[in-house]
């Protein structure tokens, strides 16, 4: 007769193997088999104007944030379900919350506005708040969604821009905005960044030597009739504490980005124009070698009171800083531009020269916390212009720079890292330098049938790289190792973010299609069938190389394929095997991890013979 009987089993706990804590990262179908390695491209899927990303900066959950603006008031569209309509018939603030599989999450614009806004930069606070700058036109009311307005103090028939700064939360809730209160003539915000207390700093642009003002206490000028740097510090609840610019300038100078060091110390780059003395307070002066543009960088404590700057000794013509960033070690790196093919000098016997004539050649200058210049790096080979815009460091000191290259000719970074571009005008370039400054690799979209850029550059906490700009056209963009991406307008320019692998050797269990666990079996969970498929979905970034299904440690199945949502799976006869049930997934680099779980299995069947 038949008879029922239970099987009590374990089926697939996790055990993570040596290689490192589990990570959810990109759920895309591309794996990295190298550093550097695309591992997915996003755009605009709808968007019926031009879009544009300035750069990206990820939090401690992995999760990034990437700001620019959208044309006009139109929907754009950045998948997964997220749109955005910017109020304007210009440019419209945006922000885009992606998470690290490039998932979009949350997009936000203007809700009103008399004219144009941009979001420039974006910091991310301790506590996970999210900082933009930029820049609104006109002195009327600009709505930022959740009751927050803020409204500029400077207008003219050309170019009225107010600076602008804007608190969300992670959910992308409007918290605060301010802009100047009065201002005399032009003002903007191009950076910003927090310290380890939730203070915020923002650098940019005044115009004039008259006062501005960013609160009822705080006021700053310029000392050149022409455009003057600035230096804000506000609390975390949006009141500015102080503000710097220079105190002695004989022509234009200004601040493009910043980087807070974990003693609160600020350091700036840009650029000043002109030989002559420019003071920062304190007693600080510097003085650039050209008649032009030369490189700034100028460090603060975190009162504001300068401590030292720097620009080139020997400079044959012009040169510039756009961004900066620190290491773990305290030594700082600043990207920008030199012009001509003959040597620059930034001091402590620090030269270089870049290979293009007459052009703009990309530059990346290492600084101890000191000031005094360790290395500097630019192009050894240069089809046309190149110049490098992001920076950012990894947790062991690597360097990776962000920008543009003209041309389709070869450029040659050093070591014999060579990248070309594929269009014969602007072409993305990212390259990944060591602490010494050797470049290590270069990369460039494969296939380019029209104009990119490549602007901000971040990395997450497994050192992968995520990079910010823009594609035109709505043509198809390869960045290689299977990854393309196209733009939703034909017109004019789309949205752009990359990442590239950091190559985590982690394997993560990832949930199944339609279920939120990582195997279609939960403790407790019985089981009434005689053959049931195990289910399971492992992830690594340097790729699966088989998953291994064992019972009562007898193997069952090795399976070395997915199907095409990456799921693995097993058929397993119930009847047979009863006891320890255990799955093994290896990646292409030898690292496992282990998955069981508790649970029973009723059949109503005559029992195997001596089991």
């Amino acid at each position: 007769m038949f008879r029922r009987y239970i099987l009590n089993f374990v089926v697939l706990v996790l055990l993570l193997s040596p290689f490192g804590l589990a990570s959810l990262f990109s759920l895309g179908k591309a794996y990295a088999l190298n550093q550097g390695d695309a591992l997915w491209a996003k755009s605009t899927v709808e968007g019926q104007e031009s879009s544009f990303f300035y750069t990206t900066e990820t939090d401690s959950n992995g999760d990034l944030y990437a700001v620019g603006w959208v044309r006009e008031n139109n929907e754009y569209n950045f998948g997964n379900g997220v749109t955005v309509t910017g109020n304007g018939a210009n440019f419209n603030a945006v922000i885009v919350k992606y998470n690290s599989s490039g998932d979009a999450l949350w997009a936000r614009s203007t809700t009103q506005g008399p004219n144009l806004s941009r979001f420039y930069d974006v910091a991310v606070d301790p506590t996970g708040n999210v900082y933009v700058v930029g820049q609104i036109y006109d002195n009327g009311v600009y709505g930022f969604g959740d009751g927050v307005t803020v409204q500029g103090s400077y207008t003219d028939p050309y170019e009225p821009g107010n600076a602008l700064i804007v608190k969300y939360d992670s959910s992308g809730k409007a918290l605060w905005a301010r802009s100047t209160t009065t201002a005399p003539g032009f003002s903007d915000l191009g950076g910003v960044a927090t310290d380890s207390t939730g203070n915020v700093y923002a650098v940019g642009t005044i115009t004039g030597n008259n006062d501005y003002s960013f609160s009822a206490s705080v006021t700053v000028k310029g000392n050149a009739t022409t455009d003057n740097p600035v230096l804000i510090k506000y609390s975390s609840t949006g009141d500015a504490i102080w503000a710097k610019s220079v105190e002695t300038a004989p022509d234009t100078s200004q601040f493009n980005g910043l980087v807070v060091d974990p003693t609160g110390n600020i350091y700036v780059a840009g650029f000043v124009k002109s030989a002559g003395n420019f003071g920062f307070g304190n007693g600080v002066t510097v003085a650039g070698k050209s008649a032009n543009y030369n490189v700034l960088a100028v460090k603060y404590n975190s009162s504001g009171v300068a401590q030292w700057a720097r620009s080139t000794e020997v400079a044959p013509d012009s040169s510039g800083f756009s961004n900066i960033a620190i290491d773990a070690a305290g030594n700082f790196y600043a990207t920008g531009y030199i012009i001509n093919n003959n040597l620059f000098d930034f001091g402590n016997n620090t030269t270089v020269s870049g290979a293009a004539s007459l052009s703009l050649n990309a530059l990346l200058v290492k600084y101890n916390a000191e000031g005094k210049a360790q290395w500097a790096r630019s192009t050894e080979t240069a089809g046309d212009v190149s110049e490098f815009g992001g920076v950012a460091t990894d947790a062991a000191g690597n360097v990776y720079v962000s920008g543009n290259m003209s041309g389709t000719g070869t450029y040659g970074f050093g070591n014999g890292v060579t990248v070309a571009g594929k269009y014969e005008y602007d072409n993305n370039v990212l390259v990944k330098y060591n602490p010494s400054g050797t470049a290590l690799w270069a990369r460039s979209a494969t296939k380019a049938p029209d104009s990119s850029c490549f602007f901000g550059v971040t990395t997450d906490a497994a050192d992968n790289v995520y990079v910010a700009g823009y594609i035109t056209g709505n043509s198809q963009f390869d960045f290689g190792n299977g990854v393309t991406t196209t733009g939703a307008y034909s017109g004019g320019d789309n949205a752009l973010l990359v990442k590239y692998a950091g190559l985590s050797t982690d394997i993560v269990y990832q949930n199944l299609p339609g279920l939120d666990k990582p195997i279609n079996i939960e403790d407790g969970d019985v089981i009434t069938v005689p053959l049931f498929t195990i289910k399971v979905k492992p992830y690594s970034e340097v790729g699966i190389s088989k998953v291994e299904f064992y019972v009562d440690d007898n193997l069952l199945c090795t399976s070395h394929t997915s199907d095409k949502d990456g799921v693995y799976s097993c058929k397993w006869d119930t009847t047979k095997y009863h006891s320890t049930v255990k799955v093994i997934t290896y990646n292409a680099h030898g690292g496992t991890a282990t998955l069981t779980r508790t649970a029973s299995v009723s059949l109503t069947v005559l029992p195997k013979t001596g089991r």
